[in-house]
């Protein structure tokens, strides 16, 4: 009888609690969140030593210039959104794609790039490999959602200081 009583109390308790209601949405840009959180903090300890910094300043530079023409109201090259896309000005491109281009592939049919072997592949593992990025560090670095101070941070911390010194 005592449980019972026990078990009434504590269901009483929960039904007064007021939880808020999150979209599945917010829930899953929260888990995002907390994974770049934790690939920034392993990027800096495990994997600095194999990142290629020239080629992460070079794409830094370009996806900085890119961001301030946008800021500007000119048309830029940087979409963070698409591997790689055409629009009537022009073509667009994020990190990935924009670092797979300027490294000499050449566009294939969605996602995808040639090399000069003609081997198509996709720009997310053309860039990792190009970037010396780990699979969960440029799962970070490629997201969709990034802004530009994402991007500074997360770049910062691959080259091991404040990039925006470098360019």
């Amino acid at each position: 009888m005592a449980i019972a009583q026990n078990l009434t109390v504590l269901q009483l308790n929960l039904d007064e609690l007021e939880i808020p209601q999150r979209t599945a949405d917010e829930i899953a840009l929260d888990a995002m969140k907390r994974r770049m959180i934790v690939a920034r903090f392993m990027l800096v300890e495990q994997f600095r030593d194999r990142v290629n910094r020239e080629e992460i300043i070079s794409a830094y530079k370009w996806v900085s210039g890119e961001a301030d023409k946008a800021a500007r109201g000119e048309q830029s090259e940087w979409d963070q959104r698409h591997w790689i896309a055409n629009t009537e000005c022009g073509t667009v491109c994020c990190i990935a794609g924009h670092t797979a281009l300027s490294n000499g592939y050449q566009r294939s049919m969605g996602p995808y790039v040639f090399d000069g072997l003609n081997v198509e592949q996709h720009v997310d593992f053309v860039a990792r490999d190009l970037l010396g990025l780990s699979g969960p560090v440029a799962d970070a670095l490629f997201h969709w959602e990034n802004t530009i101070d994402d991007l500074r941070a997360m770049m910062s911390d691959l080259v091991g200081e404040d990039i925006d010194r470098l360019v």
